[in-house]
């Protein structure tokens, strides 16, 4: 290998497995859904038909990227192994890395909130969902409902993570 090579996958190691890489992402997704939402709580803008599912995914964005940043900090997932980012990092299961994190049952609105969540990131970007039996109506409905739930995980998350007790 050449000492570039080496130089990247020391790179993408170091940020890896720096919980503070994780948690950056997760604000600035957090960050991104906020202006959408304004945009989407302004009469005069709120005409796009996509701009609820764009705020889901992006929410999403956050919920997974504080969710691995949290494993990480707490060492309960190796984010890197034979120089590729682990398995577990790789899955958009927001449901799984909830239990991972706080080994335990969720109730029936975290759930519907997670699997909302899952659905946005991975077709919020296409006008229709990978599948024609998931059409995103369902996951959409009660935004503001699914925000203010959104953003109770994100302070559970951070109470749970020793980098935001630190800092």
């Amino acid at each position: 290998m050449t000492d570039l090579s080496n130089l990247k996958i020391f790179y993408h190691k170091i940020v890896a497995e720096n919980p503070s890489s994780w948690f950056s992402k997760a604000e600035k997704s957090e960050y991104v859904a906020n202006i959408l939402l304004e945009r989407y709580n302004n009469p005069k803008t709120r005409q796009d038909e996509h701009l609820h599912s764009f705020i889901l995914m992006f929410l999403g964005f956050a919920m997974e990227n504080y969710f691995k940043g949290c494993l990480i900090d707490k060492k309960t997932v190796i984010p890197i192994k034979n120089d590729n980012l682990n398995t577990n990092l790789k899955s958009h299961n927001l449901l799984n890395l909830y239990k991972k994190l706080f080994s335990q049952n969720t109730d029936i609105k975290t759930e519907e909130l997670l699997k909302a969540l899952e659905w946005a990131i991975m077709n919020a970007k296409y006008p229709v969902g990978l599948y024609g039996k998931e059409h995103g109506a369902g996951h959409t409905y009660l935004l503001d409902e699914k925000i203010k739930l959104s953003k109770e995980i994100f302070e559970k998350i951070k109470k749970e993570s020793n980098f935001y007790k630190n800092n």
